[in-house]
């Protein structure tokens, strides 16, 4: 598809979302690194408690325009360009900001491995967080805040 005068409108308004996920990353961050931790490692703590937040953001956004993208009316024809560039972009970006942003270093990090499956989307099931509930104090990873600061 070439590029008109609406995908340019389409990559103004990726900008914008880009900049909310990137800031949602961002001050999950700087709370990482006002509590003692290295930038590196608060970086991709960020991008793990994070995720679910900004993947579903992308994901929703990206679902929400896929009816538009597959409209064949001639009205449809004019905004299929905005919807193409914010919904690719959304997604390359969102690849970005999480995986390669996350992971900048290449080092292994087998101490706190990613959640994998619905407890990386919905959260931990009540058997996976233990004794706290939702309200509690664990994270998604299992971990309390207090043994990170003691370093247990």
């Amino acid at each position: 598809m070439p590029l008109s005068i609406f995908s340019y409108l389409g990559i103004i308004a990726l900008i914008g979302i880009i900049v909310n996920d990137s800031l949602v990353l961002v001050s999950k961050m700087n709370t990482f690194l006002k509590e003692g931790m290295e930038f590196k490692e608060a970086v991709y703590q960020a991008g793990v408690v994070r995720f679910r937040a900004i993947f579903l953001t992308s994901l929703t956004t990206i679902a929400g325009l896929a009816p538009l993208m597959l409209e064949k009316s001639f009205q449809a024809q004019f905004l299929i360009p905005i919807a193409v560039s914010v919904s690719y972009g959304i997604a390359i970006a969102t690849v970005i900001t999480l995986i390669m942003l996350g992971d900048a270093d290449g080092k292994e990090r087998t101490q706190t491995p990613l959640p994998l499956g619905p407890a990386l989307i919905f959260g931990p099931t009540p058997a996976q967080s233990g004794k706290h509930g939702a309200g509690g104090k664990r994270t998604i990873l299992g971990e309390t805040a207090d043994r990170k600061k003691k370093g247990r």
